[in-house]
């Protein structure tokens, strides 16, 4: 007599023979077993971990005064940047900075010049864009500074320096400002 599987015990051999019992990495899941890690030897175990096991590095830290930068836009400073933002020293940050600056007036975008304040610090943004940030390392406490005030006066240079980019790039701008010059100067 031939042996004849009842219906559930047929489906669950073809599901095995499928594989779509057993979990597989593919899919996300876990393996059902896993291997030991290989045991260390003396030099990897003095290695630094790796970086997810790391503690993370603040957002900020202040930089010693011969790494200070002024950030200037058409020759107008707007701020002084002191901190290290994400590893990058305020000489990268300023550099940047006028790059996305310049990419914001060839696009014809200079204002309206906005903040957004976080709990880093706060964040400039330019029609809606981020522009730059200033954190609490970027001001000197001991010379009465304040993140609200540097913020403040950082937004009005800006919002000058914004105006004389486009005028600068603008030359019809710069033709009836030398005519209106030329007219008031004295005789």
């Amino acid at each position: 007599m031939l042996f004849r599987p009842s219906r559930p015990f047929a489906l669950l051999l073809l599901l095995l023979a499928g594989g779509l019992l057993v979990p597989t990495v593919a899919a996300g899941q876990e393996p059902m077993y896993r291997h030991p890690p290989p045991p260390m030897n003396r030099r990897q175990a003095t290695r630094e971990p790796p970086a997810s096991t790391r503690p993370a590095a603040p957002l900020a830290e202040t930089t010693p005064a011969s790494e200070h930068v002024t950030l200037t836009f058409t020759n107008r400073p707007i701020t002084m940047l002191r901190a290290r933002v994400l590893y990058r020293p305020p000489r990268e940050r300023a550099e940047a900075i006028v790059r996305r600056l310049d990419a914001l007036v060839d696009e014809g975008l200079t204002g309206p010049i906005s903040t957004q304040k976080s709990s880093d610090g706060v964040l400039v943004l330019v029609a809606s864009r981020p522009v730059f940030g200033l954190t609490p390392a970027d001001v000197d406490e001991l010379a009465g500074e304040t993140l609200d005030a540097r913020v403040n006066q950082a937004t009005v240079a800006l919002g000058q320096a914004l105006k004389e980019a486009v005028e600068l790039r603008t030359p019809s701008m710069l033709l009836r400002g030398g005519l209106q010059a030329f007219r008031s100067a004295p005789p």
